[in-house]
C-alpha cells in the first residue's frame, strides 16, 4: 500500500484552486468589447445628490422596463419605457480608464461603471433633471442603472 505525502496532496489542491475559472466581486475591464450583449434594466434608481432621502427605485415604483445593447465594437442602442413614454438614445462607447464615454444623440459624458459577472452598474449625474420629491423643482442627483446580461 503506497502512502500519499500530505505536501503532494496539498500542492495538488492549491494546483486545482489556483486553475478555477470561479471568481467573485468586479471585474476589471480592459476593452469595450467586454460589455457587449443584450443588458435589460432590472434597478432604475434615484438619489439625491446632497444625501437625505432613500434612493427610489423606478423599476418598482413608475414600472420603468429598459433595453440596452452594445455591440463589441462599442456602438450602442439603449431604449427605456416610462409610463408617459420612450426614452431612446443610440451612439457609440469607449473604455476610458474605469468609466466608460457614452457617446450618445442625448447625452455625451463620463459614466463610471462596474461589471460584477453578469450585472452591469452604470451612474451618471442628473443635474436639475428630476424631481425626486415631487414637490415641483428638479433636484441634483445621481442616476444609478443596473442591468442584468441576458
Amino acid at each position: 500500500m503506497r502512502v500519499v505525502r500530505p505536501v503532494v496532496l496539498l500542492a495538488a489542491t492549491v494546483l486545482v484552486a489556483c486553475g478555477s475559472e470561479h471568481r467573485t466581486g468586479p471585474e476589471p475591464v480592459t476593452t469595450i468589447a467586454e460589455l457587449a450583449g443584450h443588458w435589460t434594466v432590472t434597478v432604475w434608481e434615484y438619489r439625491r445628490a446632497t444625501g437625505a432621502p432613500e434612493p427610489i427605485d423606478w423599476v418598482v415604483t413608475q414600472q420603468v422596463t429598459g433595453m440596452l445593447v452594445i455591440q463589441p465594437s462599442g456602438v450602442f442602442d439603449f431604449v427605456v419605457t416610462y409610463p408617459w413614454g420612450q426614452g431612446h438614445d443610440y451612439g457609440q462607447l469607449a473604455l476610458q480608464g474605469d468609466v466608460v464615454y457614452w457617446d450618445g444623440e442625448n447625452d455625451e459624458e463620463l459614466v463610471p461603471f462596474v461589471l460584477d459577472g453578469a450585472t452591469l452598474q452604470l451612474r451618471w449625474p442628473e443635474t436639475e433633471l428630476v424631481d425626486i420629491d415631487q414637490d415641483g423643482q428638479p433636484e441634483d442627483s445621481w442616476l444609478r442603472v443596473t442591468m442584468r446580461l441576458e
